[in-house]
């Protein structure tokens, strides 16, 4: 009984890691979109001739996400509000052609986001600009709690099933060993 209920256990620890997985990857994409987005929109605004103070407008995000901007040969990023911010996972996928990078809590609180994994979409302007988009994975962490929980639940659930089928099981064959035992002492007796 408990290796089936073990064995459950596993299978749904293993299915909800892959699943988690999966949204961390499909959270990065859509992260990675959005920054190849906004750099073709920099890049327009750009091409118009529009001055840096110009260039921005429009393009704040909310709280738990950042726009960092990437000047070409410097080190530090250069988010909406001003500030200059340092980086280093950052930095060096900028300066390759790796268009997600995860960041872990404390890179993400660093940064000014809430203390949780950050997932950064990044893209690069053709004049050397480099866009990063950043944002807390906070609603996916939630998720994956809540996946833990139903985890927890669907082993209790299975092992109140096998438990019970179980016992029932168990039961039914004292049932029939104290029958025959009284069959055969009636037998003997006879």
């Amino acid at each position: 009984m408990a290796a089936a209920v073990a064995c459950v256990g596993v299978l749904a620890w293993w299915d909800g890691a892959r699943e988690s997985a999966e949204a961390l990857d499909d959270f990065g994409s859509a992260q990675a979109t959005l920054a190849a987005s906004v750099a073709a929109n920099l890049s327009a605004r750009l091409s118009a001739g529009q001055s840096q103070s110009q260039l921005l407008d429009g393009l704040a995000r909310p709280r738990d996400s950042l726009l960092l901007l990437a000047r070409p040969g410097e080190p530090d990023l250069l988010s909406l509000d001003g500030r200059h911010l340092v980086s280093p996972p950052l930095s060096k996928a900028l300066q390759s052609s790796i268009t997600t990078v995860r960041l872990s809590r404390p890179e993400a609180l660093a940064l000014g986001l809430p203390e949780r994994m950050g997932i950064a979409g990044l893209s690069r302007l053709p004049n050397g600009w480099g866009v990063a988009v950043v944002t807390s994975a906070l609603r996916q962490r939630d998720r994956e709690r809540r996946a833990g929980a139903r985890l927890v639940l669907a082993l209790l659930v299975a092992a109140l099933i096998v438990g019970t089928f179980g016992g029932l099981a168990l039961r039914k064959q004292r049932h029939e060993l104290l029958l025959a035992r009284s069959l055969a002492l009636a037998e003997a007796a006879r």
